[in-house]
């Protein structure tokens, strides 16, 4: 599941920490990752990253915003490799 942060600009007037609301979901999104008995592995941690990178850029044709369409598939895949490594760190049985 991946969520746009680009909408959420403030809350209740004030401005919103994207890093921040990463930071919050990560922990969530790894736990839901392991709850469905998905397995990462280091293939997952390599492949995964720039395959969302690519989609996101080519694919869903972020290269048409130009600078703004490469951070957005930046950002993806970084948060993309972050996800994994977090779920591969609270898995039990990690290699």
């Amino acid at each position: 599941m991946d969520l746009d942060y680009r909408n959420c600009t403030s809350v209740r007037g004030r401005p919103v920490d994207r890093q921040l609301l990463k930071r919050l979901h990560l922990p969530l999104a790894a736990e839901q990752l392991l709850a469905t008995g998905e397995k990462v592995g280091w293939g997952t941690l390599l492949f995964d990253p720039p395959w969302t990178f690519f989609k996101t850029f080519v694919i869903k044709r972020g290269y048409m915003d130009g600078v703004e369409g490469l951070a957005i598939a930046n950002m993806a895949a970084v948060y993309n490799f972050l996800k994994y490594a977090k779920a591969r760190f609270m898995s039990p049985g990690r290699e």
